[in-house]
């Protein structure tokens, strides 16, 4: 089976994860004068990813661009060809002031042992190496524990590493003693913690910190501020919002421990916000503005709440000692938000703050104002908002711009560089000039290129994609959908067959992102239908909360009622085959699939689970997230003193199950499942493979190595693409 190029499935996935992708990025601002008149010449690197199926390996490139700023237009001067960067190299971390950087590197040795070695360059001359192996393991880059941050005076750096086990601890049986991980992406990582490395005196300090550390700073006067997490019980942490964690400040050799924010803190609403206190449970992506002396955060709820949910905005001065509350949860989408700027603003959702998110502003030559740039999920666009915080009122800044995801990836108090990414645009890097008269304004020029090579961009541009509200007819709810369609489809095929593609989560959602995967579905001549069903975020919190309880009906009846929607559509370039229907879903998306098989054994031609929920019941015992079911059910569970797993508690999780009702499926189905997943147990779907299969139906099993649950490594979107496209062609 070829797609419109004439491509197989591999030579299309091959070429299409070969883009790059723009992962990170910085810039310098020098002021020049060329003939009395005042410009800026502007120094931008960026590192970009790409995945070279051939070699089975990721491919790190740095670029960088120059040019000039004549007011609000960058003119191009320079762009050097892109360097591929050592594969040691775990992370590039530049200086405030741009003089200086750091790149950390974890480098095998002759005995296969890693040996983790720091290197501080000024501009680009390396002028000093740090062999740090004998201190920490390997550096927690993940966003949930990692930030390095540099002193005021950039003679000190602070991060965040794997604890090394004591010596002692490394001989007899204690060698073997297990240690609890926090889950999925974290496999066999110890504790991390806060690493203080001079890089004058080459001294380096561990700070011992009672629970795990992360997103730690070095404020002005040099004194230690993060987060920790308890880790008396570790639950999996990847794709997780609620999670305990409390604000801790202390001096540069560790003493002087202080908890700075915690549940019990109180703090004071912004003039907006009329809503009851609910305690700060969680501390999420903490940030440390040195200008003002103060920490920005998101919080979530987390007791008894599901995994994913509305967040809110909060400030700490380290002066005053003051915490403040300057965007609150938004329970349901109203009419505006402070202005008439924010019409319809769902809350936050919203992964992390960027780094250095408040800058701050002289208005009309007098007055400071400080803004807090920010990216978050706002139906079903990613977009970068800016929230005036004296006043706690927003402004969309990309409302008008591309639809796509936006995600900011550096900024300073003139300029904001974000990557920018939609179905037909893998990654965009955009150059933000940031003004402010009267209302904040951003001119947006592109700096990456967009030509991806001749064959990938025939299928790029053959890509049209359109939003829709529906209205499901049972339970009078709306939801949106996004519908990905083909301009022009392969000879053998007459009409466009549709798959249906839920996201996982299920407190998650689809925006206008790009997915090499789905892309190269598309150029095979495929519709799809992604669908943000009841639960997904982006919506206000009360949407988030309808689904809990509902599982395994709610989700599945918006599925079933955009399926039906979708094959009425008229769309101006392709017909729908309405006989010729597909499933594809993860996770959730998976369990989803599975109970739409079963309750409508005739609707799919065929059916693609990946990682799929089969049984709630088994999530309960292995899990890195046991208190997933119960939480998606409506039932308590205290993560600090779990419950033993009752007869009734199992049964009740086995009741919503998929695998409950797999005597009614007929569907040909592929299941594709990592061999490292942690937080769903493919032993269920193993179970269910081999009932489907003492029935004679068609079952197919792929079983990914040294993969998790997102399915990312190098061979499993590679082969996964392949098995879904042979699957599907079967029945077409």
């Amino acid at each position: 089976m070829e797609n419109i190029i004439g491509k197989n499935a591999i030579e299309t996935i091959t070429s299409l994860t070969s883009i790059p992708v723009v992962e990170s990025a910085y810039l310098n601002a020098n002021s020049v004068s060329v003939n009395g008149t005042p410009l800026t010449v502007l120094d931008i690197t960026y590192i970009t990813k790409s995945k070279d199926q051939i070699k089975n390996k990721v491919r790190t490139y740095e670029k960088n661009v120059s040019g000039l700023m004549n007011g609000k237009e960058f003119i191009s001067l320079s762009s050097l060809f892109s360097e591929e960067l050592n594969e040691n190299i775990v992370k590039i971390c530049p200086s405030p002031s741009g003089s200086r950087k750091v790149v950390l590197k974890s480098e095998a040795t002759c005995n296969s042992k890693k040996e983790y070695v720091i290197e501080l360059y000024n501009k680009n001359r390396l002028i000093n190496t740090f062999n740090v192996t004998d201190y920490h393991g390997n550096y927690y880059t993940d966003g949930h524990f990692w930030n390095l941050s540099w002193s005021k005076d950039e003679n000190i750096i602070a991060y965040i590493a794997e604890e090394r086990k004591p010596y002692e601890e490394t001989k007899s049986y204690k060698t073997y003693t297990y240690n609890e991980d926090w889950g999925e992406k974290n496999d066999k990582k110890l504790k991390p913690q806060i690493v203080v490395l001079n890089l004058i005196t080459k001294d380096v300090t561990i700070i011992h910190t009672e629970s795990s550390a992360g997103h730690v700073s070095i404020t002005t006067d040099n004194k230690l501020v993060f987060a920790q997490f308890p880790d008396k019980i570790k639950y999996g942490m990847i794709y997780c919002t609620n999670r305990y964690s409390t604000v801790w400040q202390c001096n540069m050799n560790g003493n002087n421990m202080e908890c700075i924010i915690n549940q019990q803190t109180s703090y004071k609403n912004h003039p907006l916000i009329t809503s009851n206190h609910a305690p700060v449970e969680n501390v999420r992506s903490l940030r440390y503005d040195p200008e003002g002396n103060a920490l920005y955060f998101l919080s979530n709820p987390v007791t008894f709440f599901p995994h994913g949910s509305c967040s809110r905005l909060f400030k700490y001065n380290l002066n005053t000692k003051t915490l403040t509350l300057i965007i609150d949860y938004v329970n349901e989408i109203s009419e505006k938000y402070g202005d008439a700027l924010s019409l319809n603003f769902p809350g936050i959702f919203s992964h992390q703050l960027p780094h250095q998110c408040c800058q701050h502003f002289i208005i009309e030559g007098l007055k400071k104002e400080s803004i807090i740039f920010l990216t978050i999920t706002w139906g079903t666009r990613q977009t970068i908002i800016a929230v005036k915080e004296s006043t706690g009122t927003l402004m969309d800044l990309t409302v008008d711009k591309i639809k796509g995801n936006w995600n900011i990836v550096y900024i300073s108090s003139n300029y904001i560089l974000a990557n920018v990414k939609s179905p037909s645009q893998p990654s965009c890097l955009m150059l933000g000039k940031i003004t402010i008269n009267g209302r904040i304004n951003v001119q947006w020029t592109p700096i990456s290129t967009s030509d991806y090579g001749e064959e990938n961009n025939i299928i790029l541009n053959n890509i049209c994609s359109i939003s829709k509200t529906l209205k499901n007819p049972t339970t009078g709810g709306e939801f949106d959908i996004i519908v990905l369609y083909p301009k022009k489809i392969p000879s053998y095929l007459q009409k466009s067959p549709l798959i249906i593609n839920p996201h996982g989560g299920p407190h998650s959602s689809s925006t206008f992102d790009f997915s090499p995967l789905l892309t190269g579905l598309v150029s095979f001549g495929y519709t799809i239908t992604l669908i943000n069903y009841t639960g997904s975020l982006g919506y206000g919190q009360k949407k988030v909360l309808e689904l809990v309880g509902k599982i395994g009906e709610l989700d599945i009846s918006d599925c079933y009622t955009a399926a039906e929607a979708v094959k009425k559509m008229t769309l101006d370039t392709v017909t729908i085959d309405t006989e010729k229907v597909f499933y594809n879903g993860g996770s959730h998306g998976g369990f989803i699939g599975a109970h739409m098989i079963s309750k409508y054994p005739n609707y799919f031609k065929a059916c693609c689970l990946r990682n799929p929920v089969i049984n709630c019941g088994g999530m309960l015992l292995t899990s890195d997230i046991p208190e997933w079911s119960p939480l998606e059910l409506g039932i308590n569970w205290d993560m600090n003193q779990p419950p033993i797993i009752s007869g009734e508690l199992y049964q009740k999780a086995f009741d919503c199950s998929p695998i409950k009702n797999v005597d009614h499926v007929v569907t040909p189905l592929l299941l594709l499942l990592g061999e490292m997943d942690r937080r769903v147990p493919r032993q269920d779907s193993f179970i269910y493979a081999r009932l489907l299969k003492s029935k004679n139906k068609d079952v197919e099993v792929v079983l990914f190595p040294e993969t998790g649950h997102a399915l990312d490594s190098i061979e499993a979107e590679k082969y996964s693409f392949e098995a879904i496209v042979n699957k599907f062609s079967k029945y077409l």
